[in-house]
């Protein structure tokens, strides 16, 4: 978005964790209907998210576009990493 929208990379960041935010809780709703998801081991994941969100929207403001780029890099480049070792057979 940043590239090819010529957004800010903060917005840019922020639409997409908004975007993966909604996809997430749309399949987990899905799973919790059907009954797939334990409350005990949801609830500590909802609490994490809402207290980084949290935080990351008072450290958001302070930090470099490039600190904001560098991190959003890293986190989505580690979450690919775990998709494809999870794809191949390699459980975390």
């Amino acid at each position: 978005m940043e590239g090819a929208l010529n957004l800010p990379m903060k917005v840019a960041t922020a639409t997409s964790n908004f975007m993966i935010g909604v996809t997430a809780a749309a399949g987990a709703s899905v799973l919790l209907m059907a009954g797939y998801v334990n409350p005990l081991f949801a609830a500590p994941a909802a609490i994490g998210t809402a207290l980084g969100s949290y935080v990351g929207s008072r450290y958001l403001p302070r930090l470099r576009n490039e600190a904001v780029r560098l991190i959003f890099v890293l986190v989505v480049f580690a979450l690919a990493v775990e998709v494809i070792l999870r794809g191949v057979g390699f459980a975390a």
